[in-house]
């Protein structure tokens, strides 16, 4: 097998372990959003929301979802605001709009086959 192909065989299934796990954590930001509570929202919810957010910002504009890395980045930013001690109740309202806003673009990611 000559190297563009090789390339290209590694990059498709790299391509299909990050939607099979883009899908995924659609799921758990939508269980997680459901969480969200303002101020009484644990640090538990804010650092699993931190960790999906990033990993979706750094990654999904590698493989062609530069979309959702913008949306995921701007929620990472939002849940970072949150975290801060005694973050005003409309930053919460705009970190949920962010996490709607996120679980929307992400529509466009396929299913895994």
């Amino acid at each position: 097998m000559d190297s563009p192909d090789k390339f290209a065989q590694v990059f498709a299934t790299l391509c299909a372990k990050y939607v099979e796990r883009a899908r995924s954590q659609r799921e758990r930001l939508a269980a997680l959003r459901g969480e969200v509570a303002g101020s009484k929202t644990t640090s538990e919810v804010t650092a699993e929301l931190l960790w999906i957010c990033h990993s979706l910002h750094g990654a999904s504009g590698t493989f062609g979802y530069a979309d959702v890395g913008d949306a995921a980045a701007e929620a990472e930013r939002l849940v970072k605001r949150v975290q801060q001690p005694d973050a005003p109740e409309e930053i919460w309202r705009e970190l949920d709009a962010a996490l709607g806003q996120l679980h929307r673009t992400m529509e466009q990611i396929p299913h895994p086959e």
